[in-house]
């Protein structure tokens, strides 16, 4: 997955095995909607 999230840069390398895949998705997510004024 790749892209930019509010100001935060996407690297897929950060989660090679991507174990921890979801949470950090979900994580970015509610930064970004912090980020939105959505939250």
């Amino acid at each position: 997955m790749t892209g930019r999230i509010g100001e935060f840069a996407w690297h897929p390398t950060q989660v090679d095995d991507g174990r921890d895949a979801g949470a950090i998705n979900e994580l970015l997510t509610c930064i970004h909607l912090r980020l939105r004024g959505d939250y």
